[in-house]
């Protein structure tokens, strides 16, 4: 998964993303970037993972409110987004709705 550490290093307009927005003191996020992990290796999607703390301007300008939140981007346009505590078949299920991935 990639950690981008500045919002210049984001670029999220070319191709298909997965994109968790957490934070390091949140335990469900730890949960949720395990799932996203493998998933990753066994699906083949670009993993992204934003620390709000980090990056507020990017959470703002994604409307995160709280954390774990999940989204699905193509070509920059958000598809999906979920949040909260799911197990990993919950989520390879609803990643499996976008006919992107």
């Amino acid at each position: 998964m990639q950690t981008p550490t500045s919002e210049y290093q984001l670029r999220l307009d070319k191709g298909v993303f997965v994109v968790e927005f957490y934070a390091r003191w949140c335990g469900t996020c730890r949960a949720i970037t395990r799932h996203l992990t493998e998933l990753e290796d066994e699906m083949g999607f670009v993993g992204v993972m934003i620390d709000v703390e980090q990056l507020p301007i990017v959470a703002k300008n994604f409307l995160v409110k709280g954390v774990p939140i999940v989204c699905v981007l193509a070509d920059g346009i958000e598809l999906g987004r979920i949040g909260g505590s799911y197990t990993k078949e919950e989520i390879r299920s609803w990643l499996l709705d976008f006919d992107v991935i």
